[in-house]
């Protein structure tokens, strides 16, 4: 009696943590990346938009120049203005015109963004999938697989560091 309890028990638990609705077959990275940078490339070259190629799938086009001298790095937090879009409709999911955020917190394609700006620059990143919120995508508005491209403006650096009165991390500006 307790074995066929066992037997049942283990059964539901593996059934109720099952995805049924996903019949989707996990595509390897690699494979992705290149799903990707087709669909990116091919939607630059309709808009007649040339765009830089990081070793990394990241595409990006620079508007402008700003001033700084240093660009971000894990040990910054950066203030942006910033307008986030998918790539196959070009719906905007989110905006803003002063987040700040710690460096580290950012998805990998901005991470690879930023490390290339610096205060008061502003460009275009277009992001493969793997570099945003992959296989998993992010609530409602980002699907699985999402590629995606963020309208960027550095505005302000500082620095990311521990305050021990508080215990937390935290973005400290001048």
């Amino acid at each position: 009696m307790r074995v066929g309890f066992f037997i049942a028990w283990v059964f539901l638990l593996f059934s109720v943590g099952c995805d049924r609705n996903n019949t989707e077959p996990v595509v390897p990275y690699e494979d992705q990346l290149e799903i990707d940078i087709k669909k990116i490339d091919d939607y630059l070259s309709d808009r007649g938009i040339v765009a830089q190629v990081d070793e990394s799938g990241l595409r990006y086009v620079f508007h402008t120049n700003g001033e700084g001298a240093v660009s971000p790095n894990e040990k910054n937090c950066v203030t942006v203005s910033y307008k986030g879009l998918r790539l196959k409709d070009d719906f905007a999911f989110d905006s803003a015109t002063s987040a700040k955020l710690p460096f580290v917190g950012v998805i990998k394609g901005w991470q690879i963004g930023l490390a290339m700006m610096q205060i008061g620059d502003s460009a275009t990143l277009y992001i493969p999938s793997g570099l945003a919120y992959g296989p998993n995508g992010r609530g409602a508005n980002i699907g699985k697989n999402e590629i995606l491209y963020f309208g960027l403006k550095v505005n302000r650096l500082g620095e990311y560091y521990f305050n021990p009165a508080s215990g937390f991390f935290v973005c400290g500006f001048d």
